[in-house]
């Protein structure tokens, strides 16, 4: 389950596919699945457009509660969804976690963007990265890597 994850918006259509694993998979048999963390979002804004905050601030503040990107229609589901380190464990409670492994940080590599910014913008950027470092899922992660095996 190297990549589904995201493109299921809704908590039934991922539980859908984590019973179809659980389903397939042999007693004793190993799963990997991938997530993308909600930090990565922050990332590319960050290193693509980070003079952009003021535009894209409140835009980020739902994403950052509940990692769905917005609709690309009105009554549509969201289409693509971000996930927490929380959220993503909880998906797979029926399997026995045996490593899961988080990458990067979303200002990670380009510290020195925060210098080319008017005071502003810069401390929104700072904020961000404060909040989001408070998080679980902030705490130097950028996606997940989840290895487990079926009880």
């Amino acid at each position: 389950m190297l990549g589904p994850f995201y493109h299921l918006s809704q908590p039934e259509e991922r539980q859908q596919a984590v019973s179809e694993a659980r389903r397939v998979l042999r007693e004793g048999g190993l799963l990997f699945a991938a997530g993308i963390n909600r930090m990565t979002m922050l990332r590319w804004i960050y290193w693509d457009g980070a003079e952009d905050i003021l535009e894209e601030k409140e835009w980020l503040e739902p994403y950052v509660k509940t990692g769905n990107f917005p609709p690309p229609e009105p009554d549509m589901p969201p289409t693509n969804y971000l996930t927490t380190v929380a959220d993503f464990r909880a998906e797979f409670t029926d399997f026995h976690e045996i490593v899961l492994a988080g990458v990067e940080s979303f200002a990670q590599w380009k510290e020195e963007t925060l210098l080319t910014l008017a005071p502003e913008k810069a401390q929104i950027w700072l904020d961000l990265i404060e909040e989001t470092g408070r998080m679980p899922e902030g705490q130097g992660l950028a996606g997940h890597f989840l290895y487990i095996g079926r009880k």
